[in-house]
């Protein structure tokens, strides 16, 4: 687990020293669906196996996926701006047959490390090589993303950008921005009432 955060870490260094190279964002995705699971035990395991690089090599030789590029809209100076078109938005459709392909048959061993459910969204700076995980995964970095566009922002055009002004007039297909910031505001998570904030490995509400 160590190495392969640090294989990341190492990544995203290395992609934002080099202007020149661009970001495989099907990778990147690959790598942080890896990282957000959580190790799993269950009978018959075998107690050898460990969540490494090792392990990470064998699931990227066995899944490939196909990812819908999200629609952004909203004020031109904020969606269309040199600025804002760093930032890519990913879908990864679970339930679609195209969207994860399995190149082997998979042993239950293997499924339960390496089966993927639910969908989830990410975030990829084109420019840095980081990403933020927006919906679906384990962890959401919505208030690192905001954070950091909005220090982008000020960067690339020398004025401030507020939470009220970014949440009115920047939007992405399949997002909600103000459940995100809403709920991680709180002191404690309410998925129940901020269902934006649900994880792919949680039950279904009905309402």
């Amino acid at each position: 687990m160590t190495r392969v955060f640090f294989l990341l870490m190492f990544s995203g260094i290395w992609i934002s020293s080099n202007a020149q190279v661009s970001t495989d964002a099907a990778s990147v995705f690959r790598m942080q669906l890896f990282v957000d699971n959580k190790n799993v035990t269950f009978s018959g395991m075998d107690p050898m196996v460990v969540k490494s690089d090792s392990l990470y090599e064998a699931f990227r030789n066995a899944v490939d996926l196909k990812l819908d590029t999200l629609k952004v809209a909203g004020s031109r100076e904020l969606a269309r701006s040199v600025f804002s078109s760093q930032y890519q938005f990913y879908r990864l459709l679970a339930y679609d047959k195209k969207s994860i392909i399995y190149k082997k048959k998979l042993n239950s061993s293997e499924g339960q490390f390496f089966m993927i459910s639910g969908n989830c969204i990410l975030a990829i700076n084109q420019r840095t090589g980081l990403s933020y995980r927006l919906q679906g995964f384990n962890g959401n970095d919505f208030l690192n993303f905001l954070s950091d566009f909005k220090e982008g922002y000020k960067e690339s055009t020398g004025d401030v950008l507020s939470t009220k002004d970014f949440l009115k007039n920047y939007q992405v297909e399949g997002l909600d921005f103000e459940c995100l910031y809403q709920g991680l505001k709180q002191d404690k998570i309410d998925r129940e009432k901020y269902p934006c904030l649900k994880r792919n490995s949680e039950p279904v509400w009905i309402r």
